[in-house]
């Protein structure tokens, strides 16, 4: 990695962290990714998550005001306004921007407070080995397409990197 300069570093190579990945490269800008896991199928808490896209318990899909009024009602009126009206109004933009990428969701109306699941769901149900049965379902199968789509617009994942690791070696 000696002498490799990037225009963006992420470190995690989790939901957000392949978000951010995915995103800055599909705007032309070069990125590594580093993710301490060592094999494709690391761990994270995406793979172990239900895959549920919500706010504050509220269908991502929902209308901005509608979320911001779940965000300042879950945190009791002390999310910051700024960040809270953010959130509220680049969450729906953000689920379509991942559908626009491949990503696949359903919706089960009794379940998940009816708000988007990541296809095919896992089973709602806690686990430490999220391999056995879980492995290729819905987080598992998003985490790889922001992989493939960071990949195919230059970026990198970097398995088995650690920051601390690296920093020195960046120019």
């Amino acid at each position: 990695m000696s002498g490799q300069a990037f225009d963006v570093i992420v470190v995690g190579g989790g939901l957000a962290g392949l978000c951010a990945g995915a995103r800055a490269a599909e705007l032309g800008l070069s990125v590594a990714v580093f993710e301490k896991g060592e094999t494709p199928q690391y761990i994270n808490n995406a793979r172990v998550s239900g895959g549920t896209f919500h706010v504050a318990h509220t269908d991502i899909t929902k209308p901005k005001e509608e979320l911001l009024a779940a965000i300042n009602y879950s945190t009791h009126g002390h999310a910051d306004p700024a960040l809270a009206a953010t959130l509220a109004a680049r969450s729906k933009p953000m689920y379509e921007w991942l559908l626009s990428l491949g990503a696949k969701f359903i919706k089960v109306p009794t379940q998940a407070y009816g708000s988007p699941v990541s296809a095919p769901p896992r089973p709602l149900a806690h686990s430490d080995d999220w391999m056995n049965g879980w492995q290729g379902r819905g987080p598992d199968l998003l985490l790889r397409v922001l992989t493939e789509k960071m990949a195919k617009s230059g970026g990198k994942l970097m398995l088995g990197a650690r920051s601390e690791e690296h920093t020195s070696e960046l120019q």
